[in-house]
């Protein structure tokens, strides 16, 4: 695993919400994805969880609700975020599959 986070990096939600988000978002990477490697990084307030995508989804690029083993954990992860005020945006490449938490755009619903 790969940490790219400031040691006084913040992000504007309570740590225990944090910790939540966390052990959700890196269950579902030792769950669902490949071996390899899994990089965690923290730059301008956008925390990102990155992992080798999982084989069984489709050729790349697509829509990652529609990517199976994109169900439970991400739901939780999106529910919860939406309610302490973080986005969740997920991004496919034909080899990655990347989860990124950010302070919520105002004006704008969650996606």
């Amino acid at each position: 695993m790969s940490l790219d986070v400031p040691r006084a990096a913040t992000l504007p939600v309570a740590e225990p919400v944090l910790r939540l988000l966390l052990a959700n978002l890196l269950g579902n990477v030792l769950t669902h994805a490949l071996p390899g490697p899994v990089t965690v990084r923290l730059h301008d307030e956008a925390l990102s969880v990155q992992n080798l995508r999982p084989s069984d989804t489709d050729g790349g690029g697509g829509d990652a609700s529609t990517a199976p083993r994109s169900g439970f954990g991400l739901a939780l992860v999106r529910r919860v975020a939406s309610v302490v005020g973080l986005d969740v945006s997920v991004h496919l490449t034909a080899e990655h599959f990347t989860v990124v938490l950010q302070p919520a755009r105002r004006g704008g619903p969650t996606r």
